[in-house]
């Protein structure tokens, strides 16, 4: 039990010194040098809240990682062991502050790169920062260090009062906790710290221990500036760039509204309209009816979609929901190689359009913990955002994915009734995925049985089993019941609703384009609806539009000027410059890079150099014949292709938050 209460020890004292450097943070950089002026005391509290989650595990893992040292008999070297130790880690607070008051972040291993340059990296520490001082409160450290620990370990410590087995399962309950973190169905990672759009409260949740290890894999940029500078004459041409200048890589563009939304444009609305994006869960373009399924599987959204406008031709940049909200919220394609883009804390901070929507309370809604994937990060660079997930729901959580989407639907639309000013949402499903969970709260919902479709029919129309086929109805169904709920409320006659799926299967039917069977695109081919009888005629599009463009195209709809840096575009405005098309990303190796625009696909395969190259609307999916067909749209896909990735890769570490106010 001696044992035991030595490792306590060594953790509260280590939980003490990681609080005692948040704490002179936030007064020297965020009082004394007001960087937390304007920042909410709530949100100040809540970076200590967080704060203490970080420090709880790291000082767990460091009282378990010195035990070894506590067997060491000799009293005087165990002590100059821990004292060691503990001086090394004043020493990582030292550059810690360093990081922080050179870059505004905590350090990261980042720092790892720089190490890289040693030489000229400490010419600036020596000639920047007081080292001489810094040596004399670590000699200094060492002295208390040595004196603590050896009055620690010559002091007798009295006998516990509980058994043995007792204390032990104490123990064990208090570390699985501390190390898990949280209460919620994922652990604690880093995009808890980044929980407001407040950098210095996000900074301040941090802990460098933590947050380093957290960053390691992720410390040396992936872009090539050379590779950027090289196409950057053809990539700002084919995105429009208002004042292109190769030498400071510019990609900024200003946009106004839409001139023309080739629709109706009576009765306009007294206020902004309201916007509602649904994001739904792997709902691709073959699996719908609109997509010429047989099995009826989305009759609701094939209903509505004879009420919208529908994008035929609609395609995320990549298969993978964590990859599809990013490249929502971003208007960037995720080309991420590891993990996501949204895992990466070095991309937490990008620019989004929906920060131009400033007259727009902004909510997100999803039915389990914005954990997952780290997407909180993403999400707080949206301004004030009323963030509901698990926790915050009254419905009963039903599987791993939270409440059902019937339930999140109901609670949006409760949320939404009660709105006087104009809002801005997001609702991610989840359901329509496995476990395929339905519900025992599924309204008048009628699953089929086994007797109703036969398995040879389920497979031949993209469904490898009924309780997917019934899944995807039912998340179907939650969508037709929100609709339907919208409609006999206030807010629905100014409301632009838009739906398109996160991603498509990997399954496809008879009617499936033979192209997208070769290439793999269908995938990512989904249907895009935009329901706003106000203004747009219901009709059927044919061009080619990405998820990228679906934050612009709502921008232009509501009439919110804009700036942007993204590959996204304005698909109802006839006057923007972008020349559009969809950028395409296989994220499992070899990494293949895709682009289609008009009726030409291109496709390169990085490790054997293959290159594919079709003309979509030909029978013929012969590359070669193509290519000698049409070599100058040959040569342009490629390029455009490769400048594209390359671009996309340099923009997620140069694509900052804009201010939100612009005018054009």
């Amino acid at each position: 039990m001696i044992f035991l209460s030595h490792i306590r020890f060594l953790f509260f004292l280590s939980l003490l010194l990681f609080f005692l450097e948040r704490l002179g943070i936030l007064l020297y950089f965020g009082f004394f040098l007001k960087q937390a002026k304007h920042i909410p005391l709530l949100s100040l509290l809540k970076s200590f809240e967080i704060g203490f989650l970080f420090d709880l595990r790291t000082s767990l893992l460091i009282s378990l990682l010195l035990s070894p040292i506590l067997i060491i008999k000799k009293i005087s070297l165990k002590s100059s062991f821990l004292s060691f130790f503990y001086c090394f880690l004043l020493g990582t607070f030292i550059a810690d502050f360093g990081h922080f008051a050179y870059l505004e972040s905590r350090g990261n291993a980042s720092f790892l790169v720089l190490l890289e340059q040693s030489s000229i990296s400490w010419k600036m520490v020596l000639q920047t920062y007081p080292i001489f001082s810094f040596c004399l409160i670590l000699i200094f450290s060492f002295l208390f260090f040595q004196y603590l620990f050896f009055q620690r370990f010559q002091k007798k410590i009295s006998p516990p009062f509980l058994s043995k087995k007792i204390i032990i399962g104490i123990h064990f309950i208090f570390l699985v906790i501390g190390l898990y973190g949280s209460f919620s169905a994922y652990p604690l990672r880093w995009s808890h710290a980044f929980f407001d759009e407040y950098n210095f409260s996000s900074q301040l949740a941090l802990n460098p221990w933590h947050y380093f290890a957290d960053t390691y894999r992720f410390r040396h940029p992936t872009y090539n500036k050379t590779m950027a500078h090289k196409y950057y004459n053809l990539v700002s041409q084919h995105l429009g760039v208002d004042a292109p200048n190769e030498s400071s890589l510019n990609f900024l563009r200003t946009r106004g509204p839409s001139k023309d939304t080739t629709g109706s444009q009576s009765n306009p609305p007294k206020s902004p309209p309201n916007v509602v994006v649904i994001i739904m869960e792997s709902v691709g373009y073959v699996k719908t009816g609109i997509g010429g399924n047989t099995l009826n599987p989305t009759p609701f959204l094939d209903a509505l979609a004879k009420e919208s406008l529908v994008f035929t031709r609609f395609f995320t940049p990549t298969l993978a929901t964590a990859r599809s909200v990013f490249a929502a919220i971003t208007s960037l394609p995720d080309v991420s190689d590891n993990k996501t883009a949204t895992r990466n804390p070095f991309l937490a901070k990008q620019h989004t359009l929906i920060r131009h929507f400033q007259e727009h309370k902004k909510f997100y809604f999803i039915g389990g913990s914005a954990s997952w994937g780290n997407i909180r990060g993403i999400l707080n660079n949206i301004p004030e955002l009323n963030l509901y997930e698990e926790g915050r729901f009254s419905s009963p959580v039903v599987d791993v994915w939270g409440i059902s989407d019937l339930d999140l639907f109901k609670e949006a639309n409760q949320v939404f009734t009660q709105q006087k000013d104009p809002f801005f949402a997001i609702i991610q499903t989840a359901g329509f995925h496995r476990p395929y969970t339905i519900p025992k709260n599924k309204g008048d919902f009628i699953p089929y049985e086994e007797k109703d479709i036969s398995p040879t029919l389920l497979e031949e129309q993209s469904f490898f089993s009924l309780e997917e086929l019934n899944s995807l109805r039912f998340q179907d169904y939650s969508v037709g019941q929100f609709l339907k709920m919208a409609k006999e409320s206030p807010y629905y006659d100014n409301t632009i609703f838009v739906l398109f799926g996160d991603h498509g299967l990997p399954q496809t039917t008879p009617k499936t384009p033979e192209w997208e069977k070769a290439s793999g695109m269908y995938t990512t081919h989904v249907p895009l609806l935009i329901h706003y009888p106000l203004k747009l005629t219901p009709r059927e599009e044919s061009t080619v539009a990405s998820e990228v463009d679906v934050m612009p195209t709502l921008a232009g709809l509501v009439g919110v000027p804009y700036q942007t840096q993204s590959l996204g575009r304005d698909l109802l405005n006839p006057q923007d410059p972008h020349k559009g098309g969809a950028f395409y990303y296989n994220w499992y190796a070899p990494h293949e890079i895709g682009f289609i625009k008009n009726n030409f696909f291109y496709m390169k395969n990085p490790i054997s150099k293959i290159e594919t190259f079709f003309e979509t609307n030909s029978p013929i999916l012969d590359t070669t014949k193509a290519k000698e067909r049409f070599p100058q749209e040959f040569t342009q896909m490629k390029e455009l292709t490769e400048g594209l990735f390359e671009t996309v890769k340099y923009l997620y570490y140069h694509n900052p938050p804009l201010p939100e106010k612009h005018e054009p």
